[in-house]
């Protein structure tokens, strides 16, 4: 795997009575999968019988080494609830379970396979579109009044399409590969007169 970008703009918003969850949201994205795989071998003839019947002898020996990389892009819709448990006055876990169909904008890889090595060697990949469950996990802080930063990790754990018996890493040429998701989101709250539950904090009476 290779570092890749990842973008996104979302709308939230807070729920008003769940003790659960206390927040939902709903945005695209822009996601880069980046990666390579390099394939080495030896291919070798012997004695072989031609197509009319005569055996030709001799052998031969090549070596071969290929370098096969993928860069996708895919756009996708993500959608997310999750919750806010403070571990300080303006710091606070965030955990999130979400859902994201991915429709992918690049074309498959071409990848070459040796003669004689058709047989081992079978390129794989993934389909136009993926869907996926994932958990993220934030820790951030409240900035300012109307503001929070959340630094967070995000990673698959469950594909919805193609389900492919549920596996969560994706099929890139004769391996799989996880994307792991790091982002650092600028949240921004609306100046409101009535009490908002999100996030919380259960402290100080002059906390705001």
């Amino acid at each position: 795997g290779k570092v890749g970008l990842y973008g996104e703009i979302v709308y939230w918003h807070a729920l008003n009575y769940s003790k659960l969850f206390h927040f939902y949201e709903i945005g695209l994205t822009y996601r880069q999968y980046k990666g390579s795989e390099n394939f080495t071998g030896q291919s070798a003839t012997n004695d072989r019988l031609d197509s009319s019947g005569v055996i030709s002898s001799g052998s031969s020996s090549a070596n071969y080494n290929y370098t096969n990389a993928y860069s996708d892009q895919a756009v996708s819709l993500a959608a997310r609830i999750s919750r806010q448990d403070h571990f300080s006055r303006y710091g606070f876990l965030q955990h999130s379970l979400g859902v994201n169909l991915d429709y992918f904008i690049s074309s498959e890889p071409s990848v070459p396979v040796p003669a004689g090595f058709e047989d081992i060697y079978k390129p794989r990949y993934h389909g136009q579109l993926n869907a996926q469950f994932s958990y993220r996990l934030g820790i951030g802080w409240k900035a300012s009044p109307t503001v929070l930063v959340v630094p967070s990790l995000e990673i698959p754990f469950l594909n919805l399409y193609e389900f492919d018996k549920g596996l969560i890493a994706m099929p890139y040429f004769s391996t799989r590969q996880l994307p792991l998701i790091f982002t650092v989101r600028i949240m921004l709250l609306r100046r409101i007169s009535e009490d908002c539950n999100v996030p919380n904090y259960e402290g100080p009476a002059n906390f705001q």
